[in-house]
């Protein structure tokens, strides 16, 4: 005994649970006498309606009628002396429906799917999901947390989510902040529908439950397991993407680097195909062997194992930068793939004649100044040795130069691919005179020139302004314009949830005002994006010295470093 329940599903009892308990359990209203006695609410069960005892040789109750003005039922028909309770037998009593459950019958019902944790930036292909259960998850960067994310931003445990009947509750498990909707929460908080969350300084998710999935077609089946997301493109010969992975994309093993110029040729190569008509699958094969050479193989080996092509891309993170990742996701959930990798590669072509300028500037500083500060350090040695001991260890001291300054840029580069270091790098960069301005200028374009088309697509606002937030290039503008996505989705108005990151001028944030005003903001953006292309060629221009003296006076240290070091060994 004890295993035994009785489940109300109808009457004014519905959804409460019953234990049945003892020998002899009376059922009624509250009032009834009895040892045992399961009282209803239900009006029109009577004080004393039904007796059940338990039968020792048959291992369930019996069931007994007392009500003579209400007799009951079981399973539909009139209830007779000696019924017998199994498993999924159903009570009927004045207008109270009650099932029988036996806890030996049952199986385990798997925990209800609630919704999905949208990954909007960190560690993985932005737009990944993480199904919901309602049970009880760790979330960090240990691989004993039930969710993963593998980052320098978030503690070892970072937060955890828990539930409180249906709604699910985040709570803080380390000392590193975490924002909901811009708000610190150090003691946690309810998550509501379509909630960004900001863990550390680089993780940023948002709360999907089953109705907001339900609207966007993807809500679970019986189940209770999410149905695969289809891709449903509007260009006919294009191929439907694949659906969204769970897991964080690893990067392929054995990459070869390629350059600016040659992914900016592979991407105006692919969205002329695209252009053309070409299915989607045979054009980044074929573009990818013509411009890509070194790793088309492995690349189109990914695609073709029904990944899209953002999520294909960001498996070869020392190829693609993450402004590039976030144009294509744009692209393929739009159905504007062609016209934003047109745009891509433009941009990437500018890019790389800016970095041909910056290295040729750097070439006329650094060789005079790294010889100039090796033969002054080296002048006392040379007084001592004589001139050819002066001309050896001026050799050795160039030579040494060379040699540390290849191993710290190389540590340089490894330390480039790092969250941590690369988020740090921005700040330090945006606050820098002429430099930052510049890069904010550039964000703010890149921003602009993926928000027009995403918005003339016909995607919600908030929607275009969250793939357009992982267009910038840079991580702190992205999580800046991922909020102001998210006060768009709650009602306010594009200028004022623009206007509180600081990437756009009052004049570009005046077109704004206009476009919302008149109708015409896709056409507006538009304009202002090529008003910030101008200002940021010219605040680029002005950074150019700037650039190139920074990296000039690192070769400088190290060539007095390795002057000293040779000085001291002579000696």
């Amino acid at each position: 005994m004890g295993r035994f329940k009785l489940i109300a599903k109808e009457g004014q009892d519905a959804g409460r649970v019953f234990h049945l308990r003892g020998d002899r359990i009376t059922l009624g209203r509250p009032g009834a006498d009895g040892e045992s006695t399961v009282e209803f609410e239900e009006p029109s069960v009577s004080r004393v309606h039904a007796l059940l005892s338990w039968r020792e040789d048959q291992d369930c109750y019996e069931f007994s009628n007392r009500s003579f003005t209400s007799p009951a039922r079981i399973n539909g028909a009139a209830a007779s002396s000696g019924a017998l309770l199994v498993h999924g037998t159903m009570i009927q009593m004045g207008a109270l429906v009650l099932q029988v459950r036996d806890s030996r019958e049952e199986l385990p019902d798997p925990e209800p799917f609630m919704g999905c944790l949208e990954l909007l930036h960190g560690p993985g292909f932005p737009g990944t999901r993480y199904p919901l259960r309602r049970v009880a998850l760790t979330l960090g960067r240990s691989p004993e947390c039930d969710l993963q994310l593998n980052s320098p931003a978030l503690s070892q445990i970072h937060a955890s989510i828990e539930w409180y009947e249906k709604l699910p509750v985040l709570l803080p498990m380390s000392h590193r902040e975490i924002y909901v909707n811009g708000q610190p929460i150090p003691r946690g908080t309810f998550l509501r529908p379509n909630d960004f969350i900001l863990l550390g300084t680089g993780i940023a998710l948002r709360w999907l439950p089953v109705s907001v999935l339900a609207k966007e077609g993807r809500a679970p089946d019986p189940e209770g397991a999410p149905e695969p997301i289809e891709d449903t493109g509007p260009e006919p010969a294009q191929e439907p993407a694949a659906p969204l992975s769970t897991e964080i994309p690893a990067p392929e093993p054995e990459q070869e680097a390629a350059s600016t110029s040659q992914r900016a040729t592979f991407y105006t190569d692919l969205a002329g195909r695209l252009e053309r008509g070409e299915p989607i699958r045979r054009a980044v094969g074929e573009s990818a062997q013509t411009f890509l050479p070194g790793i088309s193989g492995p690349l189109q080996e990914a695609f073709d194992s029904g990944h899209g092509l953002a999520e294909t891309l960001a498996r070869f993170s020392d190829c693609f930068s993450p402004y590039e990742l976030g144009m294509v996701a744009a692209g393929e959930e739009a159905g504007l793939l062609d016209e934003l990798l047109a745009t891509l590669a433009e941009s990437l072509e500018q890019e790389h004649r800016a970095r041909r300028r910056q290295f040729r500037a750097f070439l006329y500083t650094s060789p005079p100044l790294v010889l100039a500060l090796a033969a002054l350090c080296l002048i006392p040695l040379g007084r001592e040795l004589g001139a050819a001991a002066y001309a050896t260890a001026l050799g050795t001291s160039l030579a040494g130069t060379t040699l540390m300054a290849l191993v710290l840029v190389g540590i340089l580069r490894r330390l480039q691919r790092k969250d941590w270091f690369s988020r740090r790098a921005d700040r330090l960069l945006d606050r820098a005179p002429l430099v930052g301005t510049a890069l904010r200028l550039r964000a703010g374009k890149r921003f602009l020139k993926a928000l027009g088309p995403l918005l003339r697509s016909g995607l919600p606002a908030h929607r275009a302004a969250l793939l357009a937030a992982g267009c910038t290039g840079s991580t702190a503008h992205t999580m800046a314009l991922m909020q102001a996505a998210g006060r768009i989705e709650r009602g306010e108005p594009v200028l004022d949830s623009l206007a509180p990151t600081g990437l756009l001028s009052e004049e570009v944030l005046a077109e704004v005002e206009r476009g919302e005003e008149q109708g015409d903001l896709p056409e507006r953006l538009a304009a202002a994006s090529a008003h910030l292309e101008q200002a940021s060629r010219s605040a680029l221009a002005r950074a150019l010295p700037l650039l190139a003296l920074g990296p000039a006076l690192f070769l400088g240290a190290v060539s007095a470093l390795s002057a000293g070091l040779v000085w001291l060994v002579s000696r």
